[in-house]
């Protein structure tokens, strides 16, 4: 009975920490569909599952390198610097945040990478990944958030475009590496008045009271 009593109160505590978990709005956003040729795909300019490769090429990777989750991931570049798009299903004036993993191909110079990420139309601002000290094995993938982005219709366009400095080799073909690009709803996080943090800490504080109070009396 006790034990029951523990769980029962864990489960109370658990749910009332957690938050509900939205569904990605995006389609094929880690790059999963189609499979990669063996190490990688090149100069894919179409057949991304999902999205449009509106300008230049990218390459699909498959083991070429570690990618983020779980299999597969682009270069930004196959041999011209790519932009790809996609639209998504969106609710107007709801807000959404839009995260994704960025990491570099290590394979040739420039070291830093830049992507420019767009929302709507709007450029959200550049984003480097310097690739020194990274290898294929070990691609040190970082995560990018971008939250408060808010839709004005039902379908918003979200779009990446390479916008690395040209390299040595051969001219463009070591780009920007992404990975598990997610757009999700987004609630800014509140900060608690007094009475309503002080409802919820006296309610576990309760709690946990009862059980050390059934606890004590068990043994007594």
């Amino acid at each position: 009975m006790k034990r029951l009593l523990n769980i029962g109160i864990i489960l109370v505590l658990l749910l009332a920490c957690i938050g509900v978990t939205s569904a990605n709005l995006v389609n094929n956003g880690g790059f999963e569909d189609p499979l990669a040729s063996g190490t990688f795909t090149p100069n894919m300019a179409s057949g991304l599952t999902g999205w449009t490769i509106e300008s230049g090429n990218i390459d699909l990777i498959g083991t070429l390198w570690t990618s983020y989750e779980p299999d597969q991931s682009i270069d930004l570049s196959g041999c011209e610097r790519a932009t790809i798009s996609q639209s998504i299903v969106t609710v107007p004036d709801e807000v959404y945040k839009l995260s994704f993993a960025l990491a570099g191909n290590t394979y040739d110079a420039p070291n830093t990478k830049t992507v420019e990420v767009f929302w709507d139309g709007g450029s959200q601002g550049t984003f480097d990944f310097n690739t020194n000290g990274y290898t294929t094995a070990n691609m040190g993938w970082k995560i990018i958030e971008i939250p408060n982005l808010k839709a004005t219709s039902s379908s918003t366009e979200i779009k990446f475009m390479d916008v690395t400095p040209v390299g040595s080799y051969p001219s463009i073909c070591i780009g920007v590496a992404l990975d598990d690009i997610v757009v999700d709803t987004y609630t800014p996080p509140a900060i608690p008045e007094f009475p309503t943090l002080a409802l919820p800490v006296a309610l576990i504080v309760g709690l946990l009271g009862a059980v050390l109070f059934i606890q004590s009396t068990k043994k007594n």
